[in-house]
């Protein structure tokens, strides 16, 4: 009996012991119980890349990385969609949410093994976002003890990879079957050999860049103008927001606003003009700034807008740009009326910007031969016959000339003709 009691005891302390690891519910910068996602059969990874972004680790903070701000939580969170949204040099994931920070403190952060980061990012199962560290100490810091986060660190100037680039080599054979006049010796029936090699770069950095849109205050833009690339118009209903096609080139850098089916372009003011929205891939997500990120003023030169830096009364106005010459351009009233948006099947499919790394030119098919038949020699031309009275058979004097000589049917019949008739004048002028 005493036997048994101990035992139930023991497996009680196993069991607590193992409770903080196989718990079906995790913590999230204090959201309360938030369901433990599985990794998939085939178990997620850390890419090397992301973006801008290179791989740092599977990190843990004693100090709960202080210097790190959490910036958005969605369940569209991707390692990807982090990158988009921090413009700091480094980012964090932990399940839904994404952390934005300029420092890592050495002293306090730590690697772990890879394994511990083992939550599949809610967006794309394949990627790991995060991790479970344990029992935590307090939850008063910037990241809870309880978890270690995916990070990863901007690329500097000196971090920057080669390009890489593919080279595709076709090649055609065919046979001579004729030749343009002009061409003296013409090999027919020679076989020939075509080879062009084309040397492709690829472009992996802005294939991220493209699927980014970022929206400050009443305006929104990729981060880098594509000049080949579909506009796109944000239109939010309530909080969620989508990106759709927009063929109003007047229209596409606004932010359409629609309670059901009433749409206006977004008029801010105040602290709402500090509102950050960005979309990445077709998902979108309303984000808090980092440090002064929201102090902008949206300029276009032409076609071609962005979101750049600004200082006092320039702030979150447009500018419309002549060479240098920017002046505001003043707000819309209540008379321009944005298109409705349109209803899932209605709407077009996106396709993001086709600018491609610059492609060297392919070098000029040459004709090899792959079996050189040399033309037949021409031959001399035939000696001219003597005139003789005979009846034999005798060689008909043929041109010179590059064609070679062309039988005639009934030639030598002919000669002799001519031969019999001559020695009969002859004979007549004698007598």
């Amino acid at each position: 009996m005493r036997c048994s009691v101990l035992l139930a005891l023991g497996a009680g302390q196993v069991a607590l012991a193992a409770a903080p690891f196989n718990n079906e519910t995790t913590t999230s910068g204090g959201r309360g119980p938030q369901p433990t996602r599985r990794p998939p059969p085939g178990g997620n990874s850390l890419p090397p890349q992301v973006g801008d972004f290179e791989l740092y680790g599977c990190a843990g903070s004693s100090a709960g990385f202080p210097t790190f701000r959490k910036i958005v939580s969605t369940d569209d969170l991707t390692l990807e969609f982090c990158a988009a949204s921090c413009p700091t040099r480094f980012f964090g994931t932990y399940d839904t949410d994404c952390y934005c920070g300029e420092e890592l403190d050495q002293a306090t952060t730590r690697r772990v093994v890879p394994e511990m980061c083992d939550i599949p990012c809610p967006g794309d199962r394949r990627e790991s976002c995060g991790g479970r560290a344990g029992p935590g100490l307090s939850r008063r810091q910037s990241v809870p003890l309880t978890v270690v986060l995916s990070v990863y660190v901007r690329r500097g100037p000196t971090m920057t990879e080669p390009p890489i680039t593919k080279t595709i080599t076709r090649t055609t054979t065919g046979t001579i079957t004729s030749c343009p006049p002009h061409f003296p010796h013409c090999p027919v029936g020679s076989r020939t050999t075509d080879v062009v090699t084309v040397t492709t770069e690829i472009c992996p950095i802005p294939d991220f860049h493209k699927k980014k849109i970022v929206c400050f205050g009443d305006h929104c833009a990729p981060e880098r103008p594509c000049d080949k690339c579909e506009h796109h118009r944000i239109v939010c209903q309530g909080e969620r927001c989508r990106p759709e096609v927009c063929d109003n080139k007047e229209d596409w850098g606004k932010l359409v606003i629609c309670k059901d089916d009433e749409c206006r372009f977004s008029q801010c003011e105040g602290e709402e003009c500090r509102r950050k929205i960005v979309c990445f891939d077709g998902k979108c997500a309303h984000e808090r700034c980092f440090g002064n990120e929201c102090e902008k003023k949206f300029v276009c030169h032409g076609e071609e807008c962005k979101h750049e830096q600004c200082f006092g009364n320039e702030c979150h106005k447009k500018f419309v740009c002549h060479d240098e010459d920017c002046k505001p351009e003043p707000p819309c009233d209540d008379r321009c009326r944005p298109e409705p948006p349109c209803h899932e099947k209605e709407c077009k499919p996106q396709h993001h910007c086709e600018k491609k790394c610059p492609i060297p030119p392919p070098p000029k098919p040459e004709h090899k031969p792959e079996h050189h038949v040399p033309p037949p020699p021409h031959p001399p031309p035939p000696p001219m016959p003597k005139p003789t009275g005979g009846r034999g058979k005798e060689a008909s004097p043929q041109p010179s000339g590059e064609w070679p000589p062309v039988q005639v049917a009934g030639s030598d019949r002919t000669a002799a003709a001519f031969n019999f008739l001559g020695a009969a004048v002859g004979l007549i002028f004698m007598l």
